[in-house]
């Protein structure tokens, strides 16, 4: 996997995954990093699940303005997908599916943009927390 990246993308996963180093933001520029794919076997067909540069990198991890590589190598043979891979998906992990053996789900992440908050100014910070927190559940009623 290593081997699809540019040469210096190569250099910096190197130094980040096996000595540890962090990599200043201002070498790194994510928009210039490729995006992961894995392709697994779903029960009905194929499911490819994307990685992007600011899932595989973690961003501020340790220090402002450095960034961590959140892939790691695994024994010969085995990968272990976690965090990265997760991340920009809502991840089920149904261990009683498909008789006892399990499944692993993944869906998108959607955003959605609240309601504009009509909180009064003079409201204290605990009358706007839950001024808001009935908003939300306003909202999960209505979409029943």
């Amino acid at each position: 996997m290593i081997s699809k990246f540019s040469h210096d993308q190569q250099l910096l996963l190197m130094k980040s995954i096996h000595q540890g180093q962090l990599v200043p933001m201002s070498k790194l520029r994510l928009d210039e990093w490729p995006t992961i794919s894995f392709v697994m076997e779903g029960d009905m067909g194929d499911v490819k699940l994307d990685v992007t540069p600011s899932n595989y990198w973690q961003v501020n991890a340790y220090n402002v303005g450095f960034a961590h590589a959140a892939i790691s190598e695994g024994e010969p043979g085995r990968t272990i997908l976690g965090l990265p891979l997760m991340i920009g998906y809502f991840t089920i992990f149904d261990g009683e599916a498909d008789g006892g053996k399990g499944v692993i789900k993944f869906a998108t992440k959607v955003s959605i943009e609240p309601p504009e908050c009509s909180a009064d100014e003079d409201m204290t910070n605990l009358e706007v927390c839950i001024f808001c927190l009935l908003c939300l559940l306003w909202m999960g009623q209505s979409s029943r």
